[in-house]
């Protein structure tokens, strides 16, 4: 069921695909997270301009991956000061070695931080490694990357030397649990990996030149592709950001447009 989200887009003549109404992001959120029930790890994509609301999604997939499944949730989120994810904080792999989790406490989310303050940042291939040790031992495992196109990972839309275990996450997570949610301002600059094995995106605004990879992953069937670059971010006024479109490879887009509350 649709609701009328405050501040969401309405209809003007300059935006005549947009919806009346916005449908709940929620559902987004369930259709990407569908292959849990056929056993198999979702790999899904949040891309978009930078204010869109991406991190407001990125957290809502969490909240209903804990639903779904006793899995847990492995984030690497070293941006800013704070986060907004909820779980148990380390600085790396030798913290949580140092400072294993707490047995009796139910959070199954762990945040790695580097050291913010100090420029550090947080491994992303050793973490990777440690996801992906978890999952081949049968623990349903979602790792989250606030930032995947990162340059210590990444350069001109290859992985760096040495980086091994974040690709063969991308290609062989599916069948031995491990999930892959990440996030990026686009596709252009990404290595085919992540592309290539994403089967949902939830995409918020962009504009039309950085949809290219999109539409070579067959990703911009059924209009998407016109309304991305109406939706809303930075250039608007906040309450009418955070509108997006789900897009699911293999189908037609759906025609909705979705929000998450504030």
């Amino acid at each position: 069921m649709r609701e009328n989200l405050p501040g969401g887009p309405q209809p003007t003549e300059g935006s005549r695909l947009a919806p009346a109404a916005l449908w709940p992001g929620i559902e987004a959120a369930r259709i990407a997270l569908e292959p849990i029930k056929w056993g198999e790890a979702p790999q899904i994509s949040v891309a978009g301009d930078t204010g869109a609301g991406k991190t407001t999604a990125l957290l809502a997939i969490v909240e209903e991956f804990l639903r779904m499944c006793p899995g847990i949730v492995i984030v690497i989120d070293d941006k800013g000061p704070r986060t907004r994810y909820v779980g148990h904080e380390r600085r790396d792999m030798a913290d949580l070695r140092a400072n294993p989790l707490p047995r009796a406490d139910p959070r199954r989310v762990i945040v790695f931080r580097g050291e913010v303050l100090k420029r550090i940042d947080a491994d992303r291939e050793e973490i990777t490694k440690y996801a992906w040790d978890m999952a081949v031992r049968g623990k349903k495992v979602l790792l989250v990357n606030d930032e995947a196109k990162h340059k210590s990972i990444v350069k001109n839309r290859q992985w760096l030397k040495g980086v091994s275990y974040i690709p063969d996450g991308y290609t062989k997570g599916r069948e031995v649990g491990l999930g892959n949610l990440w996030a990026s301002q686009g596709w252009d600059d990404m290595p085919d990996e992540p592309c290539s094995q994403c089967v949902t995106v939830l995409h918020f605004k962009t504009d039309g030149d950085g949809l290219s990879k999109l539409r070579e992953n067959k990703l911009l069937r059924g209009g998407a592709e016109a309304m991305i670059p109406r939706l809303h971010a930075m250039d608007s006024p906040p309450p009418q950001r955070g509108d997006f479109v789900c897009l699911v490879r293999g189908r037609d887009w759906n025609r909705k447009v979705y929000k998450f509350p504030a």
